[in-house]
């Protein structure tokens, strides 16, 4: 192995890690400079152990290109989910159909509600149920890459299912939002530029179109999906029997395909132009590229064709290719564009199948041709024996990409073909065909019909073969294994099993190449102390900065009110470290989101968390941390007669400790924090127009002579009770009850707490007309103006204080 693949594979693992990583890319950054000069000043110096700087260089630049939001969809998209409404924005790429249905990824701009309209930006993926309104020159679905969008629908955050992380997968992506049922209201085209992403889609979309009515079906939908990456269009029993039996992989273009294209020009123009000039090396890594770009550029084809262009660029300039650096490179480049591919399944399994033929599936080949002389490479070789290497080399190549790529097959699908192996085996021959074929008919068919009809019958026969093949498999009794939910656990020990068994498979070959490997980059003799006191001062000079820096937080308290949509939640930070979250809003990941770039990297966790009372738009986040087991102690009210309380057997079977507290009760908290409850009172009100909102707990911060009274959801009735039993209500800071909404903040109540700052937390356009006008004018006279703050117009609101006063870190606006 080189040195790159030393610094890709520490690359790799910094940007795994940066999820975790909460100090910033800045500091990251620096650490990484610090480790590459000190690594660089080793071996000038000829110290051991040159690599390890090296590569704690390349993982923490892996880190500060990623970060704990690497897997954070982007935009504010996410505070409008829930509500019936029209999104309009930008079709961010080619829309795919589904049977009836098309799935258009949309990049929003504005978001529409009755007569309420507001910016809001993310990408989300609409699920559009119809036709939609036809477009002259283009074919279906008729909405192309760059048109301008509006669909009416209900978004919503997507949801795991059967055990696979469908709202990972799409955070990957950069989307965090899913629209279902879809309706599509307006539409607009747009000309795409002469070379662009929408002139390949609409080259693309057209090609298919021609090739699936050239060749006779179902043949033609696997001809357009293979030569141009448009699927669609396929029976559902032909596409169920290639997931059943292994070969789904077949339907997607991948480096199987890229492989087959790369290899089937470089004998073309080997043949045609001859070897003794490298320039015939143009006209594949021209064809590769091509393919790529018109079947859309998959990640896995993008991993193939960096490899490839490694490969003939090895080949170009007299070099052996080394397939494990190109694979490196490939990672490295794909990663440093996009961080998120890192958690995005195509990229994962790609890189694993081409691993697994790396380091099982060609070792093996060699060792057969070792052990087995009817295989090894004879120049004057019948044709039988010709065919014979072929096939066991295509065998052993296989079951390397299987072995390599199977517990992500997996964890991600829940079954396992036991043979698609073969079956892919089988189809190999027949996929050359297919891509060739189908990319000449569609060009010829859109030149004239009768010219696509003409070469129609090669592509038709190779599908009808590789769909009889997918289907014979399918019909196997065993031919795929229902593994159900397989724990993340359970692939990476099956990786570190197949690492130790390759290992010691060949540990006297594996220790010498590894002994050479470290050698080209861990070398030189051990110089004197000298030289390694002047590289561990060099690196904790470098680091100091950092560590200060990283290592300092402000005096301050802390209170965020979070923007959450339509509900409540209010992260409070202490001097120390210490947090305390009061509600989370309707959505856990929106919270997780929120507070993992707040919360103290010596402290991650949240100490306290309170449930105010058991509405969703105030208990759902807390209960998503609480399954995480990221919370230290659970603070709710007594259970209401009447009230949903599934959340608190669930808090049960989480065995969480959750303290019921009532009036009168207090908290202690770090730095002289304390945290008062004021409500509810024991016995609880019963028969007011809502107990559960009337019966929330009320609670009161102080620390030293600041305070802060969140209100959580009391209407009048609760207010009253609260002026006449004299709670010690007066604080600087109100959190508004109830979103502000007209049954709560009465004048008694209001001149009771006498707030110098007031923050209402409400979702935009929600349909409960919170706030109340007359609520908002209220606190505004109370407040006095610019002191009132409300979370759908301004966004998070963040107030610190040093005890005495207090200072509007951010409210400012959307």
């Amino acid at each position: 192995m080189t040195l790159l693949v030393w610094l890709g594979a520490a690359f790799v693992l910094g940007l795994w890690t940066s999820r975790w990583w909460e100090h910033g890319p800045g500091a990251a950054l620096m650490l990484s400079l610090a480790a590459a000069a000190c690594g660089l000043l080793a071996r000038s110096f000829g110290v051991r152990g040159a690599l390890v700087g090296l590569m704690l260089a390349a993982a923490l630049l892996g880190a500060a290109r990623g970060g704990p939001e690497a897997l954070t969809a982007s935009g504010d998209l996410v505070f409008s989910h829930g509500i019936r409404a029209a999104v309009s924005g930008e079709v961010a790429a080619m829309p795919e159909v589904h049977g009836p249905r098309i799935r258009i990824i949309v990049d929003a701009a504005s978001v529409s509600a009755g007569r309420a309209e507001w910016q809001a930006e993310g990408r989300f993926v609409a699920w559009v149920e119809g036709a939609p309104t036809p477009v002259p020159g283009r074919a279906y679905p008729f909405i192309a890459r760059g048109d301008r969008i509006s669909v009416r629908g209900t978004l919503d955050t997507p949801e795991a299912f059967e055990g696979f992380d469908y709202p990972e997968h799409l955070a990957s992506q950069d989307i965090g939002s899913v629209m279902s049922g879809a309706e599509v209201m307006a539409h607009e085209p747009r000309s795409a530029p002469w070379l662009s992403f929408r002139t390949l889609d609409g080259a693309r979309a057209r090609l298919a179109a021609a090739a699936r009515e050239a060749v006779p079906a179902p043949a033609g939908a696997l001809a357009a999906a293979l030569a141009f990456g448009v699927r669609g269009g396929m029976p559902p029993d032909a596409a169920n029997a290639f997931r059943r039996s292994g070969t789904a992989h077949v339907l997607a273009i991948s480096g199987l395909h890229v492989g087959l294209v790369l290899g089937a020009s470089l004998v073309a123009a080997a043949a045609a132009a001859g070897r003794r000039r490298q320039l015939y090396l143009l006209a594949p890594l021209i064809a590769t590229w091509g393919y790529v770009a018109l079947a859309g550029a998959p990640v896995s084809a993008l991993r193939a064709a960096i490899m490839a262009s490694v490969v003939l660029l090895a080949y170009a300039t007299g070099r052996a290719p080394r397939p494990l650096t190109a694979l490196a490179f490939a990672a490295a480049a794909l990663l440093a564009y996009d961080p998120a591919m890192l958690w995005n399944r195509s990229f994962q399994l790609s890189f694993t199948a081409m691993a697994g033929v790396l380091f099982v599936g060609l070792p093996a080949w060699e060792a057969a041709q070792a052990h087995w002389p009817i295989l090894a490479p004879k120049r004057d070789a019948p044709w039988a024996r010709r065919l014979l290497r072929w096939a066991a080399a295509a065998l052993l190549v296989s079951a390397g990409a299987t072995a390599g790529a199977l517990p992500l097959v997996a964890f991600n699908f829940g079954r396992v073909a036991m043979l698609g192996w073969a079956a892919t085996l089988l189809m190999l021959p027949a996929l050359p065909v297919l891509i060739i074929g189908g990319i000449a008919t569609g060009a010829l068919a859109l030149l004239w019909a009768p010219l696509g009809w003409s070469v129609a019958w090669l592509p038709a026969a190779a599908g009808w073969w590789t769909i009889l093949v997918a289907r014979a498999f399918n019909a196997l009794p065993g031919a795929s294994l229902s593994v159900g939910a397989v724990e993340a656990a359970w692939v990476w020990g099956y990786y570190a099993a197949l690492a130790a068994l390759l290992a010691l498979s060949r540990r006297k070959t594996w220790l010498q190449s590894a002994r050479r490997a470290v050698a080209t980059t861990w070398r030189g003799p051990r110089q004197g102390r000298g030289a390694l006191a002047l590289v561990l001062a060099a690196t904790l000079l470098a680091a100091a900065p950092w560590t200060i820096g990283a290592a300092r937080d402000d005096d301050l308290l802390h209170v965020r009110f979070l923007d959450v949509g339509q509900g409540d939640a209010a992260l409070v930070t202490l001097p120390s470290g210490a947090s305390v979250l009061i509600d989370g809003g309707p959505d856990p990941r929106v919270l997780e989101a929120l507070i993992d770039g707040v919360l103290p990297s010596r402290n991650p966790t949240i100490d306290v968390a309170v449930i105010t009372h058991g509405d969703a738009d105030h208990r759902n986040g807390v209960m998503g941390l609480a399954r995480r087991g990221s919370v230290g102690q659970f603070i709710v009210p007594p259970a209401v007669p009447g009230e949903e309380g599934a959340w608190r057997a669930e808090l049960e079977s989480l065995d969480v400790q959750a303290s019921a507290l009532t009036a009168g009760a207090e908290i202690t908290l770090p730095d002289g924090a304390r945290l008062q409850v004021l409500h509810p009172p024991s016995p609880p009100m019963l028969g007011t127009q809502s107990d559960v909102n009337n019966n929330s707990m009320v609670l009161r911060l102080v620390y030293s002579e600041a305070s802060v009274l969140f209100a959580a959801d009391i209407e009048h009735l609760a207010e009253a009770l609260l002026v006449e039993s004299g709670a010690p209500l007066r604080s600087d800071v109100l959190k508004a009850p109830h979103h502000g909404s007209g049954t709560s903040t009465s004048p008694e109540f209001l001149t009771a707490v006498a707030p110098v700052i007031a923050v209402i937390s409400a979702g935009q356009a929600n349909p409960f007309g919170h706030p109340a006008p007359e609520v908002v004018t209220a606190l505004e006279r109370q407040t006095g103006p610019g002191r009132t703050f409300i979370t759908a117009q301004h966004g998070p609101i963040e107030l610190a204080t040093d005890g005495h006063d207090w200072w509007v870190v951010k409210g400012g606006g959307r």
